[in-house]
């Protein structure tokens, strides 16, 4: 899963939510009312699966998490290639 299921609007409103703003604050961000802000979180809820803003950091934590690791896992592969390119090379 990913935010990529989320439309742009709610994305930007669900990176201001996991920060802990308000719909007040998101709203003053984003030039929309704190209505309008709510029904694009309570949208990116339903689309993702999540009943509340905790569940919400969770996920986008998690998700991020993930990326990261696999990064890194990426990053180490490439760094093994290389030191085997450099021993053949060596030898």
């Amino acid at each position: 899963m990913t935010l990529d299921r989320l439309t742009k609007r709610q994305r930007d409103c669900v990176s201001h939510a996991i920060k802990g703003l308000t719909n007040v604050e998101i709203g003053g961000i984003l030039d929309l009312s704190p209505t309008t802000v709510k029904v694009h979180i309570q949208a990116s809820f339903k689309r993702l699966g999540v009943n509340s803003r905790t569940e919400l950091v969770w996920l986008v934590l998690t998700l991020e998490n993930e990326r990261l690791r696999a990064e890194v896992a990426e990053l180490i592969r490439k760094n093994e290639e290389l030191q085997h390119r450099d021993a053949r090379t060596a030898a």
